[in-house]
C-alpha cells in the first residue's frame, strides 16, 4: 500500500512541473520565432535581398511580444529603408524605435550615410521626448524664520521711561514700505513646453483617419505619395504602441504631419483691402446664412452643441446631405463632444470645430 501511495505522490509531483515548465516553454518558444525572423531578415539584408528581408521582418512584428523585440524590427526596418533610398520612412523607423528604446544601437554594420541619418533621428527623438515630458512641480518653500536670541520677548518688567533729552531725540518709526510684486518675465513663460493636442488612442486614430479622407479629396497643389505613406506609418507605429510615452511621440508627429502638408493659415501675409462697394440688401428669412458667432469660444458643453447643431442646419440648406463629408465629420465631432469629460476634451471639441467651420463655412 505504501509502494502506490508513494508512485501517486511521485505522479503528482511530475504533473505540477509540466503545469510550470509548459507556459514558459510557450513564452520562449514565441520569442524564439519572432528573434528568428529578425535573424532571417538580417541574412537577407548581407545577400542584398531587401523586399525578402522587409517580408521576413512584417513577420517579425506578428510575433513580437517586448519592446525590445519591437525596436529591433524598427531598427533593421529603418536600415533597409535607408539602402532603398526612402529616407523619410527610415528616420520615422529609427525615431520610433528610438522612442520604445532610446539607448539603442544600429545591429548591421551600415555606410557612413545611414549612420549619420540615424543620429540625426537620434537627436530627433530625444527633442520630441523633452518636449513631451513635462518638467517636474518645484518644490514649495518653506522658509521658517527662526527668532533671533537678540529678539526674544523677555518677561514684562516695570516700564523703563528714557530721560527728556533722549525721547525729543529719538526719531518716530517709519512706515513699512510695501514690498513689489515681481512678475515672471514673458520668455520665462514662452519657454513651458507645450503638450501635444491629444494622446488617447481613440483620438489620435480619428486624427489620422480625418487626414486620409483629406488626402483623398482633390487639392492644388497636389499633395505628394509619401504623405500617406507616412500616415500608414503612424498608424502602424499607434497600434504597436503600449505606453503613454509612445503615444505621445505619435501624438508629436502627426502634430508636424500637419504643420508640414496641412499648414494654418499664415497671420503674417498682407491683408488685400477691397475698395468700398454698395452695400447689399438685407437676406430673406428663407435665404440661408452662417451661424453667429456669439459663443464661438465657449467650452460650455451646451454652447457646443448649439453650434454643431447650427453648423448641421447651414450645411443641409446649402449642400446635399447625404453626400457631403462636412456633415460625416460634424458626426465625428459631436461623437467627441459626448466623450468629452473634462474641460481638456472639451478644448479639443471646440478645436476641431473651429476647424471645420473655416474650412466649410463662408467668411462673414
Amino acid at each position: 500500500m505504501c509502494r502506490w501511495e508513494a508512485r501517486w505522490m511521485l505522479c503528482g509531483v511530475v504533473s505540477g512541473l509540466l503545469l510550470l515548465v509548459l507556459p514558459l516553454e510557450g513564452k520562449a518558444q514565441g520569442q524564439n520565432a519572432a528573434q528568428a525572423h529578425i535573424d532571417a531578415a538580417r541574412r537577407f539584408y548581407e545577400e542584398l535581398e531587401y523586399e525578402r528581408a522587409m517580408e521576413e521582418l512584417h513577420r517579425a512584428q506578428r510575433r513580437a511580444r517586448t519592446q525590445d523585440e519591437f525596436s529591433s524590427i524598427l531598427l533593421h526596418e529603418g536600415v533597409i529603408l535607408a539602402e532603398l533610398g526612402r529616407a523619410e520612412e527610415a528616420a520615422a523607423a529609427f525615431q520610433a524605435s528610438l522612442n520604445l528604446r532610446p539607448g539603442a544601437t544600429l545591429p548591421l554594420v551600415v555606410s557612413p550615410k545611414i549612420q549619420k541619418q540615424f543620429e540625426a533621428a537620434r537627436q530627433e527623438a530625444q527633442r520630441d521626448l523633452a518636449r513631451v515630458t513635462p518638467a517636474p512641480p518645484p518644490a514649495p518653500a518653506e522658509d521658517k524664520l527662526e527668532p533671533s536670541p537678540a529678539w526674544v520677548a523677555s518677561p514684562p518688567s516695570a516700564p523703563v521711561q528714557a530721560p527728556p533729552a533722549l525721547a525729543s531725540t529719538v526719531p518716530a518709526p517709519a512706515s513699512a514700505a510695501p514690498v513689489p510684486i515681481s512678475t515672471p518675465p514673458a520668455s520665462a513663460v514662452a519657454a513651458v513646453p507645450q503638450q501635444p493636442k491629444g494622446i488617447e488612442r481613440n483620438a489620435l486614430a480619428r486624427r489620422l483617419a480625418d487626414f486620409e479622407a483629406r488626402l483623398r479629396e482633390p487639392r492644388e497643389p497636389a499633395i505628394p505619395a509619401a504623405a500617406g505613406a507616412q500616415l500608414r506609418d503612424l498608424r502602424t507605429e499607434l497600434g504597436a504602441a503600449r505606453s503613454v510615452q509612445t503615444r505621445s511621440s505619435v501624438a508629436v508627429k502627426l502634430d508636424r504631419w500637419e504643420s508640414r502638408y496641412f499648414p494654418p493659415a499664415d497671420p503674417s501675409a498682407p491683408v488685400v483691402v477691397a475698395p468700398p462697394q454698395r452695400a447689399a440688401p438685407l437676406p430673406s428669412s428663407s435665404a440661408p446664412v452662417r451661424p453667429p458667432p456669439s459663443y464661438g469660444q465657449s467650452l460650455d458643453r451646451e454652447a457646443l452643441a448649439r453650434r454643431i447643431k447650427d453648423c448641421e442646419a447651414w450645411l443641409r440648406q446649402n449642400n446635399d446631405a447625404a453626400t457631403s463629408p462636412g456633415l460625416l465629420q460634424l458626426k465625428d465631432i459631436r461623437y467627441q463632444l459626448s466623450q468629452a469629460l473634462t474641460p481638456q476634451m472639451r478644448i479639443s471639441v471646440a478645436v476641431n470645430l473651429d476647424r471645420w467651420e473655416r474650412r466649410f463655412l463662408p467668411a462673414p
